[in-house]
């Protein structure tokens, strides 16, 4: 170990006399504590308020919960919808998604091609830019999933059980043909 050392020595005796290199040997702990820092600091693309109508919603609540549970390169925080609207016109939020009240019918009738569909979730926002159109397709991806249960849910009640209640847990045993 002692001739390695020595070897090591030998080889680098030249840097080792020069100033600057031993300046940039200490920078460098330093540089590593800087970047671990800066690293730790929140660093989103996107700061997005969320908010609800009707703060009793079961399926706004579901979404939100999803949304802030999330880890992802967009900052979502919860507000009223007052302060999402403050939100955004103070700049602390590049926009807002507010969720309308009874957002699960309106969540139906917007896709089953009701004449007028009221949206279930309406987005404030300054400006439109790119990072919020990407932003909103993963809003549609929040909502897809409860989207695709309710419709195959009112399905399972209007056409295949004719009408008949269904439970979350029951499942029709119905022979799969063609109901029409």
């Amino acid at each position: 170990m002692k001739k390695f050392l020595l070897w090591q020595y030998m080889l680098n005796k030249r840097l080792l006399h020069k100033k600057e290199f031993i300046v940039l040997l200490c920078l460098i702990p330093l540089l590593v504590f800087g970047i671990t820092v800066i690293s730790k600091e929140e660093s989103n693309v996107v700061t997005i308020a969320l908010a609800m109508e009707d703060t009793n919603d079961e399926l706004a609540c579901s979404i939100i919960d999803e949304m802030l549970q999330d880890d992802s390169i967009i900052r979502f925080m919860q507000m009223d919808v007052e302060q999402a609207y403050e939100a955004v016109t103070d700049g602390k939020a590049d926009c807002a998604w507010v969720f309308r009240e009874n957002c699960e019918d309106k969540l139906i009738t917007t896709f089953a091609r009701v004449d007028e569909p009221i949206p279930p979730v309406y987005v404030v926002a300054q400006e439109d830019n790119v990072a919020l159109q990407l932003s909103r397709t993963k809003l549609y991806g929040y909502l897809f999933p409860h989207l695709a249960f309710l419709l195959a849910q009112n399905l399972q009640e209007d056409v295949l059980m004719e009408g008949q209640e269904l439970s979350v847990e029951e499942t029709p045993d119905i022979p799969l043909e063609d109901p029409a």
